[in-house]
């Protein structure tokens, strides 16, 4: 089934088709006034373009211009601030690194040193516990050396009592005043023992 608009179109086209024989036929006849209605038609079409299409472009090419230069200096401020920014961001990364470092090795070196410390107050420790017992077993000894040696001398009756003491202490006195006459006093003992 045809619908409308196939039957619009055929007769449409139709009508074109012979519309356009007939100018064929009329422009065959009258080729000169047909040259000279194109030659118009081109003329008028360019005056058309000339008035109506053509543009001043100077005001955009200088604004195009400025807004290159304005891109490139900002682009170069760019680049100088990010190679600046890059910089000090690769000196601050740098002395990050050395800062981390040293702290490290400072680390280390208080560590060694309470290492030592701890090392140091161990030892000083170990000989205070040391020395007092080397102290206290020592003068323990000897107290009881004493004592073993004081009972001997009850024992065998060589015991110094208190009148013995002042004896000795008199004595002692009288070789420091008279030490001619203590070695006298030597001399006849050694050869009354002999």
């Amino acid at each position: 089934m045809v619908t409308r608009k196939q039957i619009g179109t055929e007769q449409l086209a139709k009508v074109l088709e012979f519309t356009l024989e007939e100018l064929r036929k009329d422009l065959a006849v009258n080729k000169t006034t047909t040259e000279q209605i194109q030659r118009r038609f081109l003329e008028r079409l360019e005056e058309n373009y000339n008035r109506e299409l053509k543009i001043n472009l100077d005001p955009f090419i200088t604004a195009n211009n400025s807004f290159n230069s304005n891109l490139k200096s900002t682009i170069e401020n760019e680049q100088a601030f990010l190679s600046r920014f890059k910089d000090d961001l690769f000196k601050n990364i740098q002395e990050y690194i050395k800062t981390s470092e040293r702290q490290a090795e400072e680390l280390k070196t208080v560590k060694k040193d309470i290492n030592f410390t701890y090392i140091g107050l161990g030892l000083i420790l170990l000989a205070v516990v040391f020395f007092y017992f080397t102290y206290s077993i020592g003068f323990k000894n000897k107290s009881d050396i004493r004592e073993e040696y004081k009972k001997e001398l009850i024992q065998n009756g060589q015991y110094n009592t208190q009148e013995n003491a002042i004896f000795l202490e008199k004595f002692n006195k009288w070789i420091k005043k008279n030490p001619k006459d203590f070695e006298k006093l030597s001399n006849e003992i050694d050869k009354t023992t002999d």
